[in-house]
């Protein structure tokens, strides 16, 4: 087995920190039922608030300078009680190891050296949730079933709600199986519930490009992501766009076995096969469109052959616009005044610039030549 090393997360980490909670969370809930944006904002000040204080203990195992593997502990002080009278309470959380390197032993090793850290902070009791796979392992640390039963009860802020979509009336939507599903939607269906609708620039986009960009290098490993890029208009410094991401893969040849790969990689976190756009050289994915809750961030994931001209496209036409002003603005009136035109007709607002967008990546080319 290639060297394994065990450490523990520093200061240094924390977008590491959100890489790793974030795709552990990918695997046990339906991410795209809930406000990603929200969780990461949350995590960046957990991990800020808690890093330095040690009541928060993140152990992963490294191979090759890439994490294999993770166990977190968080630690609270409690009134004492004869089970532990200094107070110290343990929750072990986020154990987790990438299918490719399980059943190798890395988890009783990471689970031993966190057990360690509890001890150096004098810890008296480590609760945790075990799955039915993981039992036998938590068991051989001693680790046994209560006899008090676990209860919860869940406040709902509604200012706060992650997860509760907001029904609207106003556009109704035909009644067919998994109709939540963008692919079964019809255009005009489509047109009324997701409007084209242009914002100001937010600086926020390209950190949620980052963050998508962690989690998508975490899934498609193995040299199935070759090049991950920011494109489209939240790419572009001050210009105003559709606040969708639109996120660029470079992948080897789209074979029919690579497709199916990364559509099953893709759909543990939550990205939908926009099949009807699919062809021999390129995919496309969305995430975020919710008919239950439109104000949901969304995500445009498309996957193109690192050698297609889409993929060169794309780049041309967004370093472009970084570097010329000029032609920035004049893509941010058209695309206003095309949005009021097009505002519940997303293909026709799409179709509306492309001779634009032409013109301008064929002027990008030749400037490079």
């Amino acid at each position: 087995m290639e060297d394994m090393i065990f450490r523990k997360l520093n200061a240094n980490d924390r977008d590491l920190f959100v890489k790793l909670r974030m795709y552990y969370l990918s695997t046990e809930f339906d991410i795209n039922s809930i406000d990603v944006n929200e969780i990461e904002r949350n995590l960046i000040r957990y991990f800020d608030e808690h890093i330095l204080k040690n009541d928060f203990i993140g152990m992963v195992c490294e191979i090759d300078n890439e994490v294999v593997a993770t166990a977190f502990l968080i630690i609270n002080e409690r009134p004492s009680s004869p089970t532990f009278v200094n107070g110290k309470l343990g929750v072990l959380m986020n154990v987790f190891t990438y299918p490719d390197y399980r059943k190798q032993g890395i988890a009783t090793k990471l689970i031993d050296k966190i057990l360690e850290e509890a001890d150096k902070e004098n810890v008296s009791v480590i609760d945790l949730n075990a799955t039915k796979e993981g039992e036998n392992l938590y068991k051989r640390f001693g680790f046994k079933e209560v006899e008090y039963k676990s209860m919860r009860k869940n406040f709902v802020h509604k200012e706060n709600c992650l997860s509760c979509g907001t029904n609207n009336p106003n556009f109704p939507v035909k009644n067919r199986k998994d109709n939540n599903r963008i692919d079964n939607l019809s255009k005009e269906e489509i047109g009324r519930i997701f409007p084209v609708e242009i914002m100001p620039y937010n600086a926020e986009w390209q950190a949620l490009f980052e963050a998508k960009k962690w989690l998508l290098t975490s899934i498609l490993t193995n040299g199935v992501a070759l090049f991950i890029e920011h494109i489209g208009s939240t790419s572009v410094f001050k210009l105003s766009a559709k606040p969708v991401i639109d996120i660029l893969v470079a992948v080897p040849e789209l074979t029919k076995s690579l497709k199916k790969e990364i559509t099953e990689k893709l759909s543990e976190i939550a990205y939908e096969n926009m099949s009807a756009a699919e062809t021999e050289t390129k995919m496309t994915f969305g995430k975020g469109y919710d008919i239950n809750d439109c104000d949901k961030q969304k995500f445009h994931l498309h996957i193109r052959q690192k050698d297609s001209d889409l993929w060169n496209d794309e780049v041309y036409f967004r370093d472009y616009l970084r570097q010329n002003a000029d032609t920035r603005g004049k893509y941010e009136k058209l695309k206003l005044r095309l949005a009021q035109l097009h505002k519940h007709d997303r293909e026709a607002y799409t179709e509306a610039k492309t001779d634009f967008i032409n013109s301008i990546t064929r002027k990008a080319k030749n400037k490079i030549k």
